[in-house]
């Protein structure tokens, strides 16, 4: 099952180089937490893929909902 949403845009590369990517870490922790937080993104309230993830090439994660019953 899938429904439409808006999806949250993935970060631009945010780093000159190779060196400046590995000499700021925290501008990488940044960009690497806002990378996975659109990647991983769902909607409040909706069940289901969100159709943008399956309709692109993008770095977009779809896994298996967590179930409350153990």
């Amino acid at each position: 099952m899938t429904y439409q949403a808006t999806p949250q845009p993935v970060p631009d590369w945010a780093f000159d180089s190779f060196d400046d990517w590995r000499n700021d870490q925290h501008r990488r922790d940044a960009y690497n937490a806002a990378e996975r937080a659109a990647a991983a993104q769902t909607s409040l309230g909706k069940v289901g893929i969100p159709e943008f993830k399956l309709t692109s090439n993008g770095p977009r994660v779809v896994a298996r909902p967590r179930s409350s019953r153990r």
